[in-house]
């Protein structure tokens, strides 16, 4: 019994570094998969972003499109609108002093109808050889025209007008 017991050498210090160097390769591992599917995800990411994008990129062509129509469809409204106001500022601008507008007529298309009375036909005759000349007015025509007398004694002529406005 002289010899004193020795523990095995190594062997612990093998299973240590054998333990660890497959906890090591299994950490990889996993590292590795968790990597893969990180990237996987990414990718799935991105190509949601461009499908988001190109359906924002379409809806924002709609709204150009939608918006260049309006625009184009309220310009061609604001071209074709007749502001009366004008026209018969115009009108009454150009009528002479013994000429009076009972009633006025106007349409879409800038056709006005005119009721009025005049103290001569001379004056009557100017109203329309005025708007015949102006450039703002055309077409005119005299549908009727009618003398008479009021109870005075006072000639007076009714008449009837239409003419085209051209005033924008």
């Amino acid at each position: 019994m002289d010899s004193s017991y020795e523990a095995p050498k190594g062997r612990l210090l093998t299973t240590i570094v054998i333990f660890v160097f497959v906890v090591g390769v299994l950490f990889s591992l996993f590292l590795v998969f968790e990597q893969m599917q990180a990237k996987r995800e990414l990718k799935r990411l991105d190509e949601e972003i461009v499908s988001v994008q190109a359906g924002i990129d379409e809806l924002k062509d709609q709204r150009v499109e939608e918006l260049i129509k309006a625009t184009e469809i309220v310009d061609s409204v604001k071209a074709r609108a007749i502001v009366w106001s004008k026209v018969l500022r115009k009108l009454n601008d150009l009528t002479p002093v013994g000429v009076f507008f009972r009633s006025y007529g106007g349409s879409e298309t800038g056709d006005l109808e005119i009721s009025g009375l005049g103290d001569t036909y001379e004056n009557v005759a100017d109203v329309i050889r005025i708007l015949d000349a102006s450039e703002d007015f055309g077409d005119v025509f005299v549908p009727s025209i009618a003398v008479g007398t009021t109870t005075d004694g006072q000639q007076v002529v009714s008449f009837g007008l239409q003419v085209k406005s051209l005033i924008q």
